[in-house]
């Protein structure tokens, strides 16, 4: 399931930004906890090789990413 989560977030990015960003994007599992009302918390970091393409990816003041 872990894996499946880091596939997903790929899947979104792709679908999302339309520039080379997600082509060079590493991200990793950092935390995955069951909450105790049923939900799942997944904690994921996004790497990118330069600030410009962290700002593309983020969006103006967070706006693509949540």
């Amino acid at each position: 399931m872990k894996n499946i989560s880091l596939e997903v977030v790929r899947e979104k990015l792709l679908d999302h930004i339309h520039q080379e960003i997600p082509y060079t994007l590493e991200h990793r599992l950092i935390d995955w906890k069951d909450l105790k009302d049923g939900s799942l918390r997944i904690e994921q970091h996004l790497i990118v090789s330069k600030p410009s393409r962290r700002r593309i990816l983020i969006g103006e003041k967070g706006s693509k990413i949540g």
